[in-house]
């Protein structure tokens, strides 16, 4: 079993690129907490101070691992937090050896780590239906769960698609797991394929643990509050 008790030092490059290392072939769930775990304590160098567009057409920083690398990915990652970017480390390969979301990269900042990840085990992310009176807890999203700063990037995202005022809830039908709910309405949605892509393009700001869901005002007796 690999250790994972490398979140309080330093991570050097030798540790580093012995995780690298793995082949893709082999890199299962368990090589991921791995690197997610050491990732955040090591260091980088930067391929290119400008921000990259990626394939996925996201704004990212281009990082790699090296001998000379002196800069610190939880600096890093500060920085990016506050410019609505992510991260792709060594993109020079055919295939990079992983990519930080936006929503990854602020919530490492807030937890000190990156978020280890789990076995694919929730629902992803949906139009959510309701049947009549179905019991619901509902709030509104704190400044922990969702911080100043992301919130004024996605706001900000949400501003260049022409959407004003987009509204949320978090919701709950048994005060322990929540959906961030997204109100259809304030984001002018009409049909089911617009639901889809406009959630996926929420999730790329969010961290992966959050489940989200676009719900119409109609179904929940509780306004619903501006982002």
């Amino acid at each position: 079993m690999y250790p994972l008790d490398m979140t309080n030092s330093e991570v050097s490059f030798e540790q580093l690129n012995t995780i690298l290392s793995q082949p893709e072939a082999d890199r299962g769930l368990e090589w991921e907490n791995r690197f997610l775990s050491a990732f955040y304590k090591a260091k980088i160098e930067i391929v290119d101070e400008s921000v990259q567009t990626g394939p996925d057409s996201w704004p990212y920083l281009f990082v790699k691992s090296s001998p000379q690398a002196g800069e610190p990915v939880e600096k890093v990652c500060q920085w990016l937090s506050g410019k609505g970017v992510g991260l792709a480390l060594n993109t020079h390969k055919m295939l990079p050896d992983y990519v930080f979301t936006y929503g990854m990269v602020w919530d490492a900042v807030q937890r000190g780590g990156f978020d280890q990840r789990q076995p694919a085990e929730d629902k992803p992310a949906k139009d959510m239906t309701l049947s009549n009176g179905q019991e619901l807890f509902v709030g509104v999203p704190s400044d922990t769960y969702l911080p100043n700063g992301p919130r004024k990037i996605l706001r900000e995202f949400f501003q260049h698609q022409g959407v004003k005022e987009p509204k949320v809830l978090l919701v709950s039908r048994d005060q322990e797991h929540y959906d961030l709910c997204f109100s259809a309405e304030s984001l002018g949605l009409t049909n089911e394929k617009e639901t889809e892509g406009v959630l996926e393009a929420i999730s790329w700001f969010l961290p992966n643990s959050y489940q989200l869901a676009m719900v119409s005002e109609k179904m929940i007796p509780h306004p619903f509050q501006s982002l």
